[in-house]
């Protein structure tokens, strides 16, 4: 009997589709349902402006030449083409309607949790482990920002392809093919072109042969891989992040975002990014202070 528990709870009965299903459904209605307030808000004037409401490529929604635009632009010393892509197809749908394109931001977040679930129940087993981690990461405070604001679409959409990538890393490994590694390699290009923040990509590929794949031999044959090989597999892909990684700085190089290094010496960039580092993972245990602005009690007198 608690053999068939613990099977039914990996979801290794075909009885275990159900839970799987439910629980699918489960998570994209909590999800949309909790961000439902979201809906109300407006457009910010922090970064909308560029991405949407005053940027005149994306006014005109979608054509050929706005197309391309997104292609070649490093407009918000970034070059995201899919994020431009989206930001366009909403407003050719929607207009300006801010309750719309909060809704298609909500949806893509939901969508990711439903991802993330589906992704840890593939690799690890684990029916209701996997539910809990997919709930915790829909309802994390940190998430917020990301589905809130609409400029932070591009965040979104790069989950989506991160959690696609690691699907499609999955099945290349259940069966070598070229066309399945090629599949692979275009969707973590699709990830890049939505953010470049996935170019560690790779090395968390290398991490997840370990664990969990590594631990569950008999389906991808993680043990029959030596180490060697499972760099080389992987090199185009951090030839990709090399690239993104260079078109990322001459971006940010046309639009004067980078700092000058006179002013920010190296020694105090590497005290910031430990920091920063450190207080990430602070706040995702303990997620407090998170308000774009500092509060203060003059706010509450002059709202």
């Amino acid at each position: 009997m608690s053999q068939l528990k613990t099977n039914v709870e990996n979801g290794r009965l075909g009885i275990g589709r159900f839970p799987a299903l439910f629980l699918s459904l489960f998570l994209f209605a909590g999800t949309f349902a909790l961000y439902l307030p979201a809906f109300n808000n407006g457009f910010v004037n922090y970064d909308d402006p560029a991405y949407v409401t005053g940027n005149p490529h994306i006014l005109r929604g979608l054509s050929w030449q706005n197309i391309a635009w997104a292609f070649t632009s490093t407009s918000e010393a970034n070059w995201h083409p899919v994020t431009w892509l989206s930001h366009m197809t909403d407003v050719q749908l929607f207009g300006l309607n801010p309750r719309r394109h909060h809704a298609v931001s909500v949806f893509w977040h939901a969508l990711n949790a439903v991802l993330l679930f589906l992704v840890l129940r593939s690799v690890t087993g684990s029916l209701f482990r996997s539910a809990a981690v997919a709930a915790l990461f829909a309802v994390h405070p940190l998430n917020v920002e990301c589905v809130a604001w609409v400029a932070e679409r591009k965040s979104l959409l790069c989950v989506f392809f991160l959690l696609l990538t690691f699907i499609a890393y999955e099945q290349y490994l259940r069966h070598r093919s070229l066309g399945r590694y090629i599949v692979l390699f275009l969707i973590f290009g699709l990830a890049l072109a939505a953010k470049p923040m996935v170019i560690s990509l790779p090395l968390l590929l290398l991490l997840w042969d370990y664990w969990p794949l590594g631990s569950n031999k008999h389906d991808t044959g993680a043990s029959e891989r030596k180490p060697r090989q499972l760099f080389v597999e992987k090199v185009p892909l951090f030839a990709l992040s090399a690239v993104s990684a260079w078109i990322t700085i001459v971006a940010q190089h046309r639009s004067s975002a980078l700092g000058n290094v006179d002013l920010l010496p190296l020694g105090l960039r590497i005290e910031n990014a430990i920091y920063s580092y450190g207080d990430y993972l602070l706040k995702g245990i303990w997620p407090a202070s998170l308000a774009v602005l500092p509060w203060s009690p003059l706010l509450v007198l002059f709202r």
